[in-house]
């Protein structure tokens, strides 16, 4: 063997390797791990991997040792069969080790099968090169290494490679309709079920061939064979859109499969042996893999409802992943929500179902959406593998599905992927301002990515424990790459939020606006660092049109973000706009239903208005998704303070303190009520050893003044109210912007001290 030209390798049926266009024998590889070891090579990225990887993938269970010294061997033994006169490992065409990374090299050029058919695969499906989809197509021979069928390290890479062969026969098959060659046609449908028997795509496919070539036998036939092999294979039963299909053809109807319909058209032998009586059907084995419609199969059947509303049910994993499903959730969230003409329901409602295994048909039914989108995020060895689907909520059809295989350097693809896939499966397109960056991922930096989604995960807890552990994440994801915008927008949000009730807002609120400057400058057009922005004007600054046009422009770029509207919407309500903050809560809702702040919140128009039976109401319906949503019981115990009911809302304050799990102050209120007389006096003493204990606290740690100041109010204490907000002012605690719509500052109105705090909010 002279060494000096190629090395090719074939996966596809069967894996065999030729060397100078000679097949290496099977006695030649000397042990049996050798020829894993080039297949491992074959499948990984640059068709190199670390020694390391090598050996804990090939023996996982060894000790490092034994594993290395079993890589060692098995190196030698593969570079033998590949180049037997070889003397010196070293000097090896073909496997190369460079800083302690194996590779496959050859002196002319290295061709793997699989390689080339995802190369050609691609170029067809992106139309780059219609004519690479036959070569793509002839070159798979069989499904990948079905030797290899029980190993881990082989499975993702199968059913990629499986997927995009059944894209590429969907694809092919509608050419061929298109042209008239309906025989052809058929022939590529039988080669997709052949390889899947539970395409039912591609079952649907032939009956409506079948049926528009006047063979409408065949048509009823090939429904009972998809009937009889889910039932086999998967212990399931047709899709509604097949069940509907097969009643149409047996009454006497059919979907012609384009407008030219011709007369009965001859079919080849091949594709009436194909379709066989239902007794006499052979359950043929075979490698299952998901069925999948590519783009070109919505050209030949489009849906006659088109999804316009859509929920992202969290993606399941296992709890090492749970911050990359939960922010790769988010992430396709935010995404679709920019796309006009679909409504997405808002993490904080669709989170509600995390780890539910039910029917996500039926919680589509429940959110009241067309489609829901699933998927799972899966350690595969050294790789992550990440898959989707989109699933019709009205008939059960399958509209896309989609699995990755990632490494660690291209995790930041997947939600660009999956983003950019589910627009095109929905027929939408974004805005022209939202069209260069959708899809796009936010930083190509693997390392600030994963940061930045562990940043994401500690910032949904909302508490002040976990703000402070996203600060530290997003920090590193923004040294890591500097012109990551979306870091710098989380940053923003997480001292917005502890400046809004954990800790003193002249500490966090600024650097929250230098962040969402530095998010604005790497990333103009970001709807989430102007809904930022808006919140900061509206509670720091104070800046009321400057807020207003915040909130505008990020609704602008995203009719469809949830927190904008919602924040927007309080903000409204606090300049007394009540109808037009009521029509922005309202979208809110309809995009977050089951939000629990957002439905609270959406109750303050008519609360504000002083509609308090009404807003006890909308207060009291929020303990239907949350018993213990405390924000609800504080702001119920308002409304019945505000309406003269001192125990009802003695009793809703014990609530929510329980709630709060603030056992200090619970246990004065208790006392204190204990020690009273019923009624208002029990009242006044709670409310007065409450304000004991936070007087106590604030000498100490932070304490939002304001909420002493609505303390002393409600004891009818009015100067120490207003000294209290007279302070809240000075430190700029958050809740003093609502003073001029709320209610309960009502008795002060007149006050000249209370105008005075208003003059400098220059509220209306």
């Amino acid at each position: 063997m002279s060494g000096s030209g190629t090395l090719e390798i074939r996966l596809f049926g069967s894996f065999r390797v030729l060397v100078d266009g000679r097949p290496v024998d099977d006695g030649a590889w000397g042990r049996r791990k050798s020829k894993t070891l080039l297949k491992l090579l074959a499948l990984a990225p640059n068709r190199e991997l670390h020694r390391e990887q090598l050996a804990e993938l090939m023996w996982p269970e060894a000790e490092p040792g034994v594993a290395q010294n079993n890589l060692h061997k098995t190196i030698h033994a593969a570079r033998r069969a590949l180049q037997p006169d070889l003397k010196d490992g070293r000097g090896s065409l073909y496997l190369s080790n460079v800083e302690e990374r194996l590779a496959l090299t050859a002196p002319s050029a290295v061709w793997i099968d699989a390689t080339e058919f995802e190369r050609l695969g691609a170029a067809a499906l992106s139309g780059s090169d219609s004519a690479a989809l036959d070569p793509a197509l002839e070159l798979y021979t069989g499904v990948l290494l079905p030797e290899d069928r029980f190993e881990d390290w082989a499975t993702g890479p199968r059913e990629r490679l499986s997927r995009l062969f059944q894209e590429l026969l969907a694809r092919a098959a509608a050419r061929q309709e298109a042209a008239g060659e309906f025989s052809r046609a058929i022939e590529l449908w039988q080669r997709a079920i052949a390889a899947d028997r539970c395409n039912e795509v591609a079952h649907r496919a032939l009956m409506r061939l079948f049926a528009a070539t006047s063979n409408r036998h065949l048509a009823l036939a090939q429904f009972r064979q998809c009937q009889d092999a889910l039932r086999a294979e998967l212990d399931a039963v047709p899709e509604t859109a097949t069940r509907q299909l097969y009643e149409e053809i047996a009454s006497g109807g059919g979907t012609p499969a384009s407008s030219s319909q011709p007369d009965k058209v001859p079919l080849p032998p091949a594709a009436i042996a194909a379709v066989p009586s239902r007794r006499g059907y052979w359950l043929a084995a075979g490698v299952l893999t998901i069925a999948l419609a590519s783009a070109a199969w919505f050209q030949l059947a489009p849906r006659q409802q088109a999804i316009r509303s859509i929920a992202v049910l969290p993606f399941d994993s296992t709890s090492a992943l749970e911050y990359l499903s939960d922010g790769l959730t988010e992430s396709v969230i935010n995404n679709l929500s920019g796309l006009p003409g679909v409504r997405v329901m808002a993490r904080s409602t669709v989170f509600q179902y995390k780890g539910n295994t039910g029917d996500p048909r039926e919680m589509g039914r429940a959110l009241r959406v067309d489609g829901v989108v699933t998927g799972s995020v899966r350690q595969r060895g050294t790789a992550v593998a990440v898959t989707a689907e989109l699933v019709d909520v009205r008939d059960g059809a399958r509209i896309w599905g989609r699995q990755f295989e990632l490494d660690d350097s291209s995790l930041s693809m997947a939600q660009a992927r999956v983003s950019s896939e589910l627009a095109a499966a929905l027929g939408a397109r974004p805005e022209a301002s939202q069209a260069a960056r959708f899809g796009q991922p936010q930083t190509a930096n693997a390392e600030a990515y994963r940061n930045y989604l562990l940043g994401r995960y500690h910032f949904s807890q909302r508490t002040r424990e976990g703000f402070l552990r996203a600060e530290k994440y997003l920090l590193q994801a923004a040294a890591q790459d500097p012109a990551f915008a979306a870091a710098y927008t989380g940053l923003a949000d997480v001292y917005g939020l502890l400046g809004f009730r954990h800790a003193p807002p002249r500490e966090y609120f600024p650097k929250a606006a230098a962040m969402v400057r530095k998010a604005l400058d790497l990333d103009p057009q970001s709807a989430d660092a102007y809904t930022s922005l808006g919140m900061i004007k509206a509670l720091y600054d104070w800046e009321w049109p400057e807020a207003q046009a915040a909130f505008r422009r990020a609704l602008e770029l995203n009719p469809g973000h949830a927190t904008a509207r919602h924040w927007y919407g309080v903000h409204l309500n606090s300049l007394k706009r009540w109808d037009d903050a009521t029509a922005e809560l309202t979208l809110a809702l309809e995009l977050d239903p089951l939000s629990r702040i957002i439905q609270t919140n959406a109750a303050y128009p008519v609360h504000f208005r002083r509609r308090f039976d009404e807003a006890a109401r909308r207060y009291r319906k929020v303990f239907e998704l949350d018993p213990d949503f405390v924000v609800a019981h504080e702001d119920l115990m308002m409304v019945h303070h505000l309406t003269g009911r001192y125990e009802e809302s003695l009793e809703e304050a014990l609530r929510m303190l329980r709630a709060s799990g603030e056992k200090e102050i619970l246990a004065a209120v208790e006392g204190a009520r204990e020690k009273s007389p019923a009624g208002r006096p029990a009242y006044r003493a709670a409310l007065g050893a409450w304000t004991e204990i936070l007087l106590k606290r604030s000498r100490s740690s932070f304490v939002p003044p304001i909420q002493v100041a609505q303390l002393y109010l409600r004891m009818d204490d009015r100067d120490n109210a207003l000294t209290w907000l007279e302070r809240s002012l000075a430190e700029k605690s958050v809740p003093i912007v609502y003073i001029g719509a709320d209610p309960q500052y009502d008795s002060l109105r007149g006050h000249p001290r209370f105008q005075a705090l208003m003059a400098k909010l220059r509220l209306p």
